[in-house]
């Protein structure tokens, strides 16, 4: 009896070799927002900073939505890649000082964005 209760929590957790479907499910949400999120970020500012080379200024709306990407980039990086990371078992910065800094900067950040949002309508 105390065997089948071992290898039942041991199938219902992943193992001890294997990672919990929860996890690995988590995992899979933050690697695809992170897929999405840096990939086009980048590809928004990029633009927006070819676009002040070329004409050497930009109107109100579009300087905003340059910050706006670059707040949104700041928000997937700490938050979607960091916890991909950590979901996935390569790294674990999420320690008592790394927790605080990821949950402070991502804070800051969203609500930059949230602001910058509002301005911008």
């Amino acid at each position: 009896m105390r065997d089948y209760i071992k290898l039942n929590f041991q199938f219902s957790a992943g193992g001890p070799a294997g990672m919990p479907s929860d996890k690995s499910f988590r995992g899979m949400l933050f690697l695809s927002l992170t897929v999405v999120g840096i990939p086009g970020n980048i590809t928004v500012i990029v633009a927006f900073l070819l676009m002040i080379h070329k004409e050497s200024w930009l109107l109100a709306a579009d300087a905003i939505v340059l910050h706006l990407a670059c707040a949104n980039l700041l928000v997937v990086l700490v938050r979607c890649l960091l916890e991909m990371l950590a979901s996935f078992y390569i790294a674990n910065v999420f320690g008592d000082v790394g927790c605080k800094a990821v949950i402070f900067i991502y804070r800051t950040s969203r609500a930059l964005s949230i602001w910058l949002t509002f301005l911008l309508s």
